[in-house]
């Protein structure tokens, strides 16, 4: 039936939200590990890093996936995340 379908659909579609969500949250663990690394001795640059990080957070699970989407397209998060780490690396000879 149409109902049987219609949950189906958006019981797929909630599970796949799920899944990206995890692995997004996933990575962003692991993107803060990094930044916190090569930012150990910088508490500044540590700093926006995290900060860039807890914005997507809130973006994540704050708000609807309208809102995210439209967030992401004023400025995206991870663009963000390696212009820092492009400009440390500038600033600091790193190649």
């Amino acid at each position: 039936t149409i109902l049987a379908l219609t949950l189906e659909v958006l019981y797929s579609r909630v599970t796949r939200i799920q899944e990206n969500s995890a692995i997004e949250a996933m990575l962003l663990s692991q993107i803060t590990r990094n930044l916190l690394s090569l930012f150990v001795n910088e508490s500044e640059w540590a700093i926006e890093a995290c900060q860039i990080v807890a914005n997507q957070i809130v973006i994540m699970f704050s708000r609807t996936r309208g809102m995210e989407l439209l967030s992401i397209m004023r400025a995206d998060t991870y663009s963000g995340i390696l212009s820092l780490v492009d400009d440390y690396h500038f600033l600091h000879g790193c190649s």
